[in-house]
């Protein structure tokens, strides 16, 4: 299935989700797929080689496998408001397996914030640095001032790149819609 107006990165992408079904699972009737099924699927798509020797799929790469299934099952199933694409195929009951699934993904622990005494030690570093090279500003000031607005907003490396002087005004930052990943508040 693809949809005429997919974007080409999408039908690889559901390609390929599609092929580690069909692998794993030995592509069994849409009546057949159950929560057990999707369960011994999810471990072992879990245990399928990542991009690095001797790595696993990512937990998000797991998640992105399993939205992209559920979305193909919606195409299949009764068309709707919210399913316009839906060709009527399945009764619709298959999709919420994997929705429900996906959710239930485990997720990578996240790394403890800094320490004030692991900021003190970087910002006590930052006198040995020589780029960037930018007029009227040393490279310590410039790393001084990135590592602070880190460590205050926890943006992402790409938002605090993008920041404009334009953007500050006294001690706020109005920040452009357009700025945030995906073009969403945060």
């Amino acid at each position: 299935i693809a949809l005429a107006d997919a974007d080409p990165k999408t039908i690889v992408s559901d390609e390929e989700s599609v092929a580690h079904w069909v692998r794993l699972t030995g592509d069994p009737p849409a009546e057949a797929i159950t929560p057990a099924l999707l369960s011994q699927f999810v471990s072992a798509l879990r245990q399928v080689r990542g991009k690095q020797l001797g790595s696993k799929l990512s937990p998000a790469t797991v998640v992105k496998h399993l939205r992209q299934l559920s979305t193909l099952l919606s195409c299949l199933g009764p068309a709707s408001r919210s399913n316009p694409h839906g060709l009527g195929i399945l009764d619709g009951a298959v999709a919420p397996f994997f929705q429900h699934a996906a959710l239930k993904a485990p997720r990578l622990d996240a790394l403890p914030p800094f320490t004030v005494a692991e900021i003190a030690a970087l910002l006590a570093h930052t006198g040995a640095a020589d780029k960037p090279r930018l007029p009227g500003v040393s490279a310590a000031a410039w790393w001084r001032a990135l590592i602070l607005t880190a460590y205050n907003t926890a943006w992402r490396i790409e938002s605090l790149l993008a920041v404009r002087y334009s953007w500050l005004q006294g001690d706020w930052a109005l920040i452009p819609r357009e700025s945030y990943k995906g073009g969403q508040r945060r």
